[in-house]
């Protein structure tokens, strides 16, 4: 019998890690919001153009949050968490 850590993933878990599994970026998120129409390409430089060092020690999606952006489509709801 295999031990546990070497055995195959459970193809009916869903969440289960694959080789294609990483961490998202913060230039590949905006870049994404902008090809879904979310948000424009002002606002994709000016949350580029203001990353620093601590939005580095933020997850992604918590920086474009605390941007306080609203989405270009209507009705213009506020990009959050």
């Amino acid at each position: 019998m295999p031990s546990p850590s070497r055995t195959a993933p459970d193809p009916e878990n869903r969440h289960a890690p694959t080789a294609r599994d990483r961490r998202i970026t913060l230039r590949e998120l905006v870049q994404d919001l902008v090809d879904d129409g979310l948000i424009t390409r002002s606002e994709h430089d000016a949350v580029l153009a203001g990353q620093g060092r601590q939005t580095t020690q933020l997850h992604p999606l918590a920086v474009i949050a605390e941007q306080r952006l609203k989405s270009a489509q209507p009705p213009h709801k506020l990009l959050d968490l």
